[in-house]
């Protein structure tokens, strides 16, 4: 970002020019002057990486405001903060109209100096904060792009060796299983485990890499049948582990139908997997909040977690157990995370170690008479 900060002063009075310029003058700063609107027009053409405009209201041709609404038209120009100052007491409607068009604030002349240097000092610092954050937010969606493509791209090449892996794993098996030693098949039998693992470990990756980059369009979704669905695709693991559900009618919001699955699904296998010597109990429940987002809480009665570990659980490759302990990728829930996140909402959890665990996250609702978008 350009250490110099530019000030573009707009006013017909040389002598009030060259008093501000005395005033604003520092080393990190270049000051430009206008004498008229239209000499302001042709400096911001010419000139790049302005940062504030200090422009007079009253101005013979064009006047400030003229000017004003001509610079909120350019793309380039458009996000510039203006700085008005009026020779006069302004009513409340003139006021009012300036900052619709554009301007930040107002100073009136007799402009007192000091008053001066303390706007001008805040709004470029407010300014250059927006640029720092629209440059850092450039970045990260660059990172995250370049990070989900490598993720993708690295999953398929590791898919195919660990294919090769697998087949010559299970024709080694079938064909010499009867003349090896239990040794030999044993170590097979590593084998098989291992590729299963990275297969999962790879599955997971390329979902946690598509959530942004090839997900669904939104739709109306119930989120009961999102919940049914689950428990049937879970439903050979809620049997052995005698889990029981409490299903409170949920609302309908707007999203992606396979990542709400994924979300669901992740978030309850975790309560049926990271269990005490009880049953699992897992209550699920959703209601609206304010602006316009659906507040979801997924409760188990599991082995909690240590407050200490509650933002790092949703960091991919994470995880607070061995995996002889508990099975895993360590990509669950930095999955869902990812998810939630796409959808405009938010991920938490509340927990205390041997006292259970409830995940909230919010989602977007659906008005009941707005349909599909």
């Amino acid at each position: 970002m350009n250490t110099i900060q530019k000030i573009l002063l707009v006013d017909d009075s040389v002598h009030d020019l060259y008093a501000y310029e005395k005033v604003l003058q520092k080393p990190d700063r270049q000051i430009l002057k206008a004498g008229s609107g239209q000499d302001a027009l042709v400096t911001l053409l010419n000139e790049k990486d302005i940062s504030l405009i200090l422009m007079d209201v009253q101005m013979p041709g064009m006047s400030g405001f003229d000017t004003a609404q001509l610079i909120k038209q350019r793309e380039v120009t458009r996000e510039i903060p203006i700085l008005f100052i009026s020779g006069a007491q302004m009513s409340g409607k003139m006021m009012n109209y300036g900052l619709e068009i554009g301007a930040f604030d107002y100073i009136l002349k007799p402009v007192d100096q000091r008053l001066l240097q303390n706007k001008v000092d805040l709004f470029l610092k407010l300014y250059q904060q927006k640029k720092l954050l629209e440059t850092q937010a450039i970045e990260l969606n660059r990172s995250n792009t370049e990070l989900s493509q490598f993720a993708y791209i690295a999953s398929h090449d590791l898919s195919e060796p660990l294919r090769s892996i697998n087949s010559f794993t299970q024709l080694l098996e079938k064909k010499y299983k009867d003349k090896l030693s239990a040794e030999a098949n044993e170590y097979i039998g590593f084998i098989t485990a291992a590729v299963s693992k990275m297969r999962g470990l790879i599955d997971d990756l390329l979902a946690f890499s598509r959530v942004t980059t090839q997900g669904h369009n939104f739709e109306r979704i119930d989120c009961n049948k999102i919940v049914e669905e689950v428990r049937n695709t879970l439903a050979m693991k809620i049997v052995k582990t005698n889990a029981r559900f409490t299903i409170e009618s949920l609302p309908a919001v707007m999203g992606d139908k396979i990542q709400l699955l994924r979300l669901f699904q992740n978030i309850i296998e975790n309560g049926l997997k990271y269990t005490t010597d009880q049953s699992p109990q897992i209550t699920i429940s959703g209601s609206e909040i304010k602006a316009g987002k659906c507040r979801f809480a997924i409760q188990d009665n599991g082995i909690g977690i240590d407050t200490e570990h509650f933002n790092r659980i949703f960091q991919i490759f994470q995880r607070l157990h061995t995996n002889e302990e508990y099975p895993g990728t360590g990509i669950g829930l930095a999955i869902c995370k990812r998810i939630v996140e796409r959808h405009g909402g938010r991920i938490w959890v509340e927990s205390k170690p041997g006292k259970g665990s409830t995940f909230f996250f919010t989602l977007p609702v659906i008005a009941e008479k707005a349909g599909n978008n």
